[in-house]
Parts: structure tokens; C-alpha cells; sequence
């Protein structure tokens, strides 16, 4: 609404102005056309002058002639003189005519001063009106520049107030910048630990391969012991069943006492010998099913928690924070107990060491045991215990240790 009426308030003064020089060649052709009038008016008047001066010296000169030919007669004299009579009478006619058409012409004149005088009037009313909407044009245009002013001023204040606030965001910007650049470095610093952790990983991992190897290959040894075991007691029956034929024989012949005491004491002795072999071997066999069972349980508890670190470290990346990440003490705990449990194994083969196969076995896992640095924990998964307590009693204690670990 407000921007139709001003193209309105606009649009009048050009017609006003575009209108005025129509009005004023209006006004000049209809004064042209009277004064065109005037002058015609003017020639007819002075030509019927003219044509009666002419008729009035015709008539004087016909006047003249009959009193040239007449000079006696006083008629004539008389019609003349009437004819003179009546040529005054019509001269004073004439002059009353002239006058009345000057007085005519002098009313003509006044009114076409008046005719000028009502386009001037109308023309200053004209320009009186189209100056009274030019004036309300500039007064529109001085309330418009007076909203303009206002509208300035408000932005001054505004500039003036984000001026401030761009002071104040720059020195946000600056401490933000600061505390970016700190905290880029604690960042490059965690991601360096964190390659480093992820290199002591990777070398962990390998490690646990390598002792994942090694269980194999004590699985292995322990299936050959499971053979072994067999085969000795087939030999074992064997023996029993020859020493059963042998005490036989010895009850038979009597005679040949003497031979077959020697050869049931060796037989017996052969015997005790296989027994404690025996023994030994299922000790053996147990023992490593218990390190077999620690091992596999540390491994799949180091596998859990490298995938429950790794997950955390995926949850870091997603959210962008800054989190502290732990040091790796499930590592050192490991390795640890991994050294407890040789540190016992080696007691516990100390006592063992007849055997060849045992013998060996040690040295394999010596070797895979002494690969770890740190042996600060002592025996933790079990104490030590006498031979004489049985198999089944150690073989429960070391699957207590191994799940209390």
C-alpha cells in the first residue's frame, strides 16, 4: 500500500509538469485565434469606412454636377442641401458607429485582458496546486530522509555494537586458537603414545602367536606323552602278566628258586621303575593340561581386552574427544603371570629333572618363559606342593589358581 501511494504521489507532479506547457499553447492558440479575430474585425470596419467615404464623395461629386447643371433651380438646391443634411446626419452616424466600435473593440480588448488574466489565474492555480504537491512530495521525501537518518543512526549503533562484539570474538577467536593449538599438541603427544602402544601391541601379538605356537607344540608333546603313557602301560601288562607266568613258574619249579627270585626282584624293580615313570609322566601330562589352560585363558582375556580397547579407541575417533587412554598394565600383568607360572613350573620340574623327555620340555618353555623381562610377581597361580599329595589334589589347585587369575 505504502509503495502504490507513493508511485501515486510520484506520478501526479510529472503529470503536472508534463500538463502545464499543454495548458499555456492552449492558452497562446486561443488568444492567436482572438487577436486573428480583431485584426479581420478591424479590415471590415475599415473597409465599410472606406466604401462609404467613397459613396459619400460620389454622391458629392454627383451633387457637384447637378449643381453644375442645374444652378437655377432651387429645388436642387434644396434636395442638396437636404442630401447634405443627410450626409451629416450620417457622418455623426458614422462617428457614433466608430465610436461604439472602438468602445466595442476596447471591450474586446478588456475582455480577452480578462481571458489572459483567467488563463494567468488558472495557470497560477495550477502551479499554486502543483507547488502545494510538490510540497507534500518534499515533505515526504524530508519524513522519508528523516526515517533514513533514524535508519542511520540505528545502524551506527549497531556498527558500533558488532564492532564490540568483533573485539570480543577476536579475542575469543585468539584464546580459542591458543587452546586448539594446546590441545593439537596434547593430541599429537596421544597419538604418538598411541603408536607407540599400538607398536607394543602389534610386538605383543606376536608374542602371543609365538607362545599360541608354542602350545601347539606342547599339545603336541602332550599327545606324544599320552602315547607313550599308553605304550608303557602295555608294557606294563606285559610285564605283570609275564611276572604272573614268572611266579608261576616259580611255584612250579622249585628247583630253580633261586634264578627266579633274581629275576622277579628285577622284574619288580623294572616294575617300580615303570610305575614312577608312569607317575611322573601323568604328573606331567596334568601339569601341562594346567599350563595349557592358563594360557589359553590369559590369551582369550588379552584378545577381550584388545577388542575392548579397540572399540573404545573407534568410540574416541567417532566423537572427537580428547580422552586420556589408559596404559597397558593387562600386559605387564600377563607377562607376570605368565613368569609365575614358569617360576612354578620350574619348581615344580626341579623336583622331575630324571627324565629326559622332561628335560626337554623345560628347556622349551625356559626358553619361551625367559623371551618376557618383567618377573615381579612371584607364584600366584599356586604354591607348591609335595609329591606326595596326590595328582588329583594338584591338578585342582592349579585349575583354581588359573581361574582365580
Amino acid at each position: 500500500m505504502e509503495s502504490s501511494s507513493s508511485k501515486v504521489v510520484v506520478m501526479k507532479p510529472v503529470l503536472l509538469i508534463a500538463g502545464i506547457p499543454l495548458a499555456i499553447s492552449l492558452a497562446g492558440f486561443i488568444v492567436a485565434r482572438i487577436a486573428a479575430r480583431k485584426s479581420c474585425f478591424r479590415l471590415t470596419a475599415s473597409s465599410a469606412l472606406s466604401q462609404r467615404q467613397e459613396t459619400a464623395s460620389r454622391v458629392e461629386d454627383d451633387c457637384a454636377l447637378e449643381s453644375s447643371v442645374v444652378d437655377d433651380s432651387c429645388e436642387l438646391q434644396e434636395e442638396i442641401l437636404g442630401l447634405r443634411s443627410r450626409i451629416e446626419e450620417m457622418q455623426d452616424r458614422e462617428l457614433q458607429l466608430e465610436k461604439r466600435f472602438l468602445r466595442y473593440q476596447d471591450l474586446k480588448d478588456q475582455e480577452t485582458v480578462l481571458m489572459e488574466l483567467q488563463n494567468k489565474l488558472m495557470l497560477e492555480i495550477n502551479r499554486v496546486e502543483f507547488m502545494g504537491r510538490e510540497i507534500l512530495v518534499l515533505e515526504a521525501d524530508n519524513q522519508r530522509f528523516d526515517a533514513a537518518v533514524v535508519e542511520y543512526l540505528r545502524v551506527l549503533r549497531l556498527l558500533e555494537f558488532s564492532k564490540t562484539e568483533n573485539g570480543q570474538l577476536s579475542k575469543r577467536v585468539e584464546k580459542l586458537s591458543r587452546r586448539t593449538k594446546q590441545q593439537s599438541w596434547i593430541l599429537r603427544k596421544q597419538i604418538l603414545q598411541i603408536m607407540s602402544k599400538e607398536t607394543e601391541i602389534s610386538r605383543n601379538r606376536k608374542e602371543l602367536e609365538a607362545k599360541a605356537d608354542c602350545i601347539r607344540l606342547l599339545e603336541n608333546e602332550i599327545k606324544k606323552l599320552k602315547l607313550n603313557t599308553e605304550q608303557l602301560e602295555g608294557k606294563k601288562n606285559e610285564l605283570s602278566d609275564k611276572l604272573r607266568a614268572a611266579e608261576e613258574s616259580a611255584i612250579s619249579k622249585v628247583e630253580e628258586d633261586m634264578v627266579s627270585r633274581e629275576l622277579c626282584d628285577q622284574l619288580a624293580c623294572e616294575v617300580e621303575r615303570l610305575q614312577r615313570d608312569e607317575a611322573a609322566e601323568v604328573e606331567e601330562l596334568i601339569y601341562l593340561r594346567w599350563c595349557n589352560a592358563c594360557l589359553r585363558h590369559e590369551l582369550m582375556r588379552r584378545n577381550q581386552e584388545q577388542e575392548r580397547k579397540e572399540d573404545d579407541r573407534q568410540m574416541e575417533n567417532n566423537l572427537g574427544g580428547i580422552v586420556e587412554i589408559e596404559d597397558l598394565g593387562s600386559d605387564n600383568e600377563v607377562s607376570r603371570s605368565i613368569v609365575g607360572h614358569g617360576d612354578s613350573y620350574f619348581g615344580f620340574m626341579n623336583r622331575n629333572q630324571a627324565h629326559s623327555r622332561r628335560r626337554k620340555l623345560l628347556a622349551k618353555f625356559k626358553r619361551w618363559v625367559e623371551g618376557s623381562e618383567k618377573e615381579k610377581h612371584g607364584n600366584k597361580c599356586f604354591r607348591r606342593r609335595s609329591a606326595s599329595d596326590g595328582v588329583e589334589e594338584m591338578y585342582l589347585a592349579a585349575r583354581n589358581s588359573c581361574s582365580s587369575a
